[in-house]
């Protein structure tokens, strides 16, 4: 049996409803901007390759004993569907996956309330084009100018939270070592501090002009364009292309002025699917 997940609450084991989904779009829809240009044939596309949302029909079925006990259901139910915000849906027939979804129709929230014990109706959630996986993908590696290879296992360009951490010879030597399992006991004298730290995803190269000392850690949020640094905005001192990561193998890489070791690089991220 699928349940649907809405809102953190479960169709079945919390509402008694036996949930069945009519038609579960695996390809949005490309959002069309066209100008058609008098006397000439066709069209001219202007189309930035963006999706428009999907709905996703969903029939529901009451399993109730009585009717007292079907109209305290429904008023629950509507109060759970009617959300003023996308929230996140999910089918247990696909639980890595979630949706960003809402219903607007009201109407048909309104439905449920008239149900009869064994009645069916529709409801339809209109959802953001894009399905996400339920949990986050850690990444985390010693990136210095050789390029290193990430992966992303979904269908669809993801947006990293990337965090850059000097190497240093108190404490971040030995993170180091952790990640890569490679220290040299000679070294005495390591230049930790990044100066001007560039790093590069793909084809987009994005710098920060200013330094990263030992025991700072600069955090970019390329979904969001945020970046903070000890707590501070730095946004400021941001320049270049916003780097994304791509369906299949990424190669990253970090180019700096000062430091002789290299950065420790995580990035975490969710992988998308059409």
């Amino acid at each position: 049996m699928i349940q649907l997940i809405y809102n953190s609450l479960y169709s079945y084991d919390n509402f008694g409803i036996i949930a069945k989904t009519v038609n579960r779009p695996l390809l949005p829809a490309m959002r069309r901007s066209e100008v058609v240009i008098p006397g000439r044939h066709g069209s001219y596309d202007f189309g930035d390759n963006t999706y428009d949302n999907i709905v996703i029909p969903v029939v529901i079925q009451y399993i109730s004993e009585t009717f007292e006990d079907l109209r305290t259901r429904a008023r629950n139910i509507a109060v759970w569907l009617s959300q003023t915000s996308y929230k996140p849906l999910i089918f247990t027939d696909e639980p890595d996956k979630y949706y960003l979804a809402k219903i607007y129709d009201a109407a048909s929230v309104d439905k449920i309330v008239e149900l009869v014990p064994g009645e069916k109706t529709t409801i339809n959630f209109e959802c953001q084009p894009l399905a996400f996986s339920i949990t986050e993908d850690l990444w985390e590696d010693r990136i210095t100018t050789v390029a290193k290879t990430i992966q992303n296992g979904g269908t669809y360009e993801a947006f990293p939270i990337i965090k850059i951490t000097p190497i240093g010879l108190s404490g971040g030597m030995d993170r180091a070592v952790e990640v890569t399992g490679a220290f040299d006991p000679g070294a005495t004298a390591l230049a930790s501090t990044l100066t001007n730290p560039a790093i590069t995803i793909g084809d987009k190269t994005l710098v920060y002009t200013d330094t990263i000392v030992a025991g700072q850690t600069l955090e970019i949020d390329t979904g969001a364009y945020q970046a903070v640094k000890a707590g501070s905005n730095v946004l400021s001192k941001i320049s270049g292309e916003w780097p994304v990561l791509a369906k299949g193998s990424n190669n990253i890489s970090l180019v700096d002025t000062t430091s002789e070791c290299g950065a420790i690089v995580e990035m975490t991220f969710r992988k998308r699917w059409l």
